[in-house]
Order: structure tokens, then C-alpha cells, then sequence
């Protein structure tokens, strides 16, 4: 049987235009777009994927847009359905708050319900919930919730798709409905971006997450901050077995630095679990050019393999993720 994801149901609530308050205080995609310089450059693989040469695109620029597309797609298919949700008015509104639904798509066998409260000026907090629709009210589970704070421009009135705020998904609440998409673990998002010229910072937090190659749970963490107009700094850890080993999970970290015209740098360090000791730790540098071309290379655990001069790189010293 086709499986139809919780959230997807949502859509159908999808409906001519809507504007008001509880409906602008939602993030939208605009909120967290996570914008990495872009080339055509194919998903990078860790386990299986060869170190790019020089002159060649750079193996983790690749990764570094990979992963911000990764974490792109999931906020913005959240965000997106928030949005068409409060296309159509609300099921029942107060002065403090709005709720849409319940709602039971006829081809799925949960019912699902959207939450919107006023909690002060222009902030306000939402909730997504979902239940089997033969269960009793009592049967709901929260799969999406988050706090907004809606920016407001120079009169007053608020601007659609900006502010700041935090929302949760929690995919172990929504794997105990019917119809699920399998992923497990909760994600944790932070976004700020109060205008179209503001910084922008967006975390994510995700923990014991299926990772769905493997099967097993894991932990991982991400940060982007970014000024428009003068580049951005991409930072993302990863706790997982990727050396085998008796030794449990190795800890992943990679920052991204990057220019406006695409030039930048990566530095990425492995340690624990099975690295071998001493040092006990493994370490990446690469540097590329604004074709996203590898231009240095200094790998800690192969001399060999290494190219170039960090002279040409667009920023030094190394500077390692702190996550």
C-alpha cells in the first residue's frame, strides 16, 4: 500500500487566500532560506566517494551543498505546509488564537489539527497534531511545534515571512500513526532573519534520527550564518560509526567559509571511536576557487594525497566547527 505522508495530507486544506495575523506570524521558507553558492556539483557519498584532485571540483564544497540542500528541503516542505494549511480560514478564531481542522483526508486514516495561539505582541506559538481518526480526541500526538516572534516594519504592521523563532518535528510522535514516512527522532530548528537584508542564522538539532542507510540512531548538529551580499559560514557535526571498529561512533565536524563570489574553504576533523592513536584524530583542509575548483589540499592521514599551497586559500588559518 502507498504510504501517504502525515504532513502531506495537509495540503488539501490548501484554499483561496488567506491573510491575518496567526496566518503571517508563521515562518516561511523566505524565513531560513540557507543560500550556498551552487554549481552542478553531484552529492558527496563519505563512505564510498574518492577525494576529488586538484582542478577538480572540491569533494567538500560538494558536501557542504549537499548537506545545506538537505536541511533546505526539509525546512522548506515544513514551512510550505504551514502555509497552505492557513490558505483557507479557520476552522474556529478568537482574538488570541486560530485552530484549523480537524481534518481527514478520505484516502488516510489519520486525522490532523493546526493550532495557532497569540501569546503577546507579535509573538506566537503553533502546534501540528495527529491522531488515527478512529481514536478519540485524546489519541493526539504532537508532530510539529514552534514559537514565532513575526517582524514588523517601521509602522507597526507585520512583515509576511520574517522574524525569528524555533520549531520542533518530532518523527518518533508521528511513526505511531498509521501512515508514516519511517524517519525517527526529533529535529530542532533555530531561525533568525527579520528583514530581506538582515543576517541570517538557522540551526538545526537533530537527535537519535534514523539514518536509514544503517539503520541505526544518531545524533547530528547544523549551523549556517550568512550576511547578504558578503558570503557565509556553514558548520555541521555528525556522530556515526564510520570507521569500523570496536570502538562505537567516530565524531564529524566540518565548517564551510565561504566568499560572495563562491570562493572558499572547508575544515573538517574526525576523532574518537576508531581513529587510530596517537593523534587520535583525523583532519581535512581544502580550499577552492570560485569555480568551486579544488586549488589545496592537506590531508593529516596522507601526505601523499595533499596538493597545494594554503597561500591561495580565501581564508586562514584553519578554523574547525565547534559543534
Amino acid at each position: 500500500m502507498k504510504k501517504i505522508s502525515l504532513l502531506t495530507a495537509l495540503f488539501f486544506l490548501a484554499g483561496c487566500g488567506v491573510n491575518s495575523e496567526f496566518k503571517n506570524a508563521l515562518p516561511t521558507k523566505d524565513s531560513t532560506k540557507i543560500s550556498v553558492p551552487a554549481s552542478s556539483a553531484q552529492a558527496l557519498n563519505l563512505t564510498t566517494q574518492k577525494q576529488g584532485l586538484q582542478g577538480q571540483t572540491a569533494t567538500f564544497y560538494t558536501f557542504t551543498v549537499d548537506i545545506s540542500g538537505m536541511i533546505n528541503g526539509a525546512t522548506v516542505f515544513v514551512l510550505d505546509l504551514l502555509q497552505n494549511v492557513t490558505a483557507n480560514p479557520p476552522t474556529s478564531e478568537t482574538a488570541n488564537g486560530a485552530v484549523w481542522g480537524p481534518y481527514t483526508d478520505p484516502l488516510s486514516p489519520n486525522t490532523m489539527k493546526l493550532t495557532v495561539t497569540k501569546t503577546g505582541d507579535n509573538t506566537y506559538t503553533y502546534e501540528l497534531d495527529g491522531k488515527p481518526k478512529t481514536q478519540p480526541d485524546s489519541s493526539y500526538v504532537a508532530i510539529l511545534t514552534g514559537s514565532s516572534t513575526a517582524a514588523t516594519d517601521s509602522s507597526g504592521k507585520q512583515i509576511q515571512g520574517y522574524g525569528s523563532g524555533s520549531f520542533t518535528i518530532n518523527w518518533d510522535n508521528a511513526s505511531s500513526l498509521p501512515q508514516n514516512d519511517g524517519n525517527l527522532g526529533t529535529a530542532a530548528f533555530q531561525y533568525s532573519r527579520v528583514s530581506p537584508t538582515a543576517d541570517v542564522s538557522v540551526s538545526v538539532v537533530f537527535t537519535n534520527v534514523l539514518d536509514k542507510p544503517t539503520t541505526n540512531r544518531i545524533n547530528a548538529k547544523y549551523q549556517y550564518d550568512a550576511t547578504p551580499g558578503s558570503g557565509g559560514t556553514f558548520q555541521f557535526s555528525e556522530d556515526k560509526d564510520f570507521i569500523t571498529g570496536p570502538n562505537g561512533n567516530e565524531h564529524m565536524s566540518v565548517e564551510s567559509r565561504w566568499q560572495e563570489s563562491g570562493t572558499g574553504r572547508s575544515d573538517v576533523k574526525l576523532s574518537g571511536g576508531d581513529v587510530p592513536n596517537p593523534p587520535g584524530q583525523a583532519t581535512a583542509n581544502e580550499c577552492w576557487d570560485s569555480n568551486f575548483l579544488s586549488q589545496f589540499l592537506l590531508l593529516s592521514y596522507d601526505a601523499a594525497d595533499s596538493y597545494g599551497q594554503e597561500s591561495v586559500c580565501a581564508f586562514t588559518p584553519a578554523q574547525y566547527s565547534t559543534l
